[in-house]
């Protein structure tokens, strides 16, 4: 299952090693390893008109900033913003940032970085990265800058900070948490039976014979601007996950938990 899954990058050098590396692991014959083909991973795949090669491209910049990860070095790059337009060079900013995790969400690939001069969280889809490269930040002595991940991880709370949130959305400031109660019916419900779309995901009634089921959920949300505001436009992501399920899905309640 692995080999199968892996084997959609096996033109990636980094990926290939692993691959070659897997019979000796976990002691796979030659006839599993084949077998391999029979997986078929499904969903859209990241693309580019008249670049085959693009999602290894994309696989090999993440493979890239895991390196500056794990040496701890920060990084710099041009960025074109997701909502600016696709050939809109003005609007490509220069970043330097700590880099600390990649997160896949939805079939793009983020980095979780901190911004060293602005001191906060932020996240950045890879393929907007300008031609898709990194380099090493230097300083004015043409030295290579390093960090410290453990203290930027503590300073930043990175392993709390996407607990209570959907996706990649990152909030810097304290956002109070929600559970949200959310109820789902016909095809939805047993759609949502065996699948956790949240780590923090708990049921609160399971009926097959109404073909209804609800979870909970706990979400950080933004404050209300006006009384009475639907709760999926005060989350974006909340109102994107849901979005799937049409009118099987509703949210029932928003309840503030701290």
């Amino acid at each position: 299952m692995l080999s199968g899954i892996l084997k959609r990058y096996e033109r990636i050098p980094a990926v290939q090693k692993i691959l070659d590396k897997l019979p000796e692991i976990f002691n796979i014959n030659a006839s599993e390893m084949q077998a391999a083909s029979l997986v078929y991973i499904n969903g859209p795949r990241l693309a580019l008109l008249n670049d085959n090669a693009y999602e290894d491209k994309i696989i090999q910049l993440a493979v890239t900033i895991l390196e500056y990860i794990h040496n701890q070095k920060q990084i710099e790059f041009a960025y074109l913003p997701v909502n600016a337009g696709a050939a809109s060079i003005k609007e490509i900013i220069l970043h330097r940032v700590a880099p600390m995790q990649i997160r896949y969400y939805e079939y793009y690939y983020y980095l979780i970085a901190v911004d060293i001069e602005k001191k906060r969280v932020v996240n950045f889809r890879l393929d907007q990265i300008h031609k898709l490269k990194v380099e090493p930040y230097l300083n004015d002595e043409n030295q290579i800058q390093y960090f410290d991940i453990k203290i930027l991880e503590q300073t930043y709370r990175i392993k709390d900070l996407y607990k209570n949130v959907v996706g990649v959305w990152t909030y810097n400031e304290v956002i109070p948490v929600y559970e949200i109660k959310i109820e789902f019916t016909d095809w939805a419900a047993s759609y949502v039976r065996k699948l956790i779309l949240h780590p923090t995901q708990r049921l609160i009634y399971d009926k097959p014979e109404n073909k209804t089921l609800c979870i909970a959920l706990h979400l950080k949300l933004e404050p209300e601007k006006i009384k009475g505001q639907p709760v999926t436009e005060r989350s974006a992501e909340l109102a994107f996950l849901l979005g799937r399920f049409r009118s099987y899905a509703k949210v029932l309640s928003a309840v503030e938990t701290f």
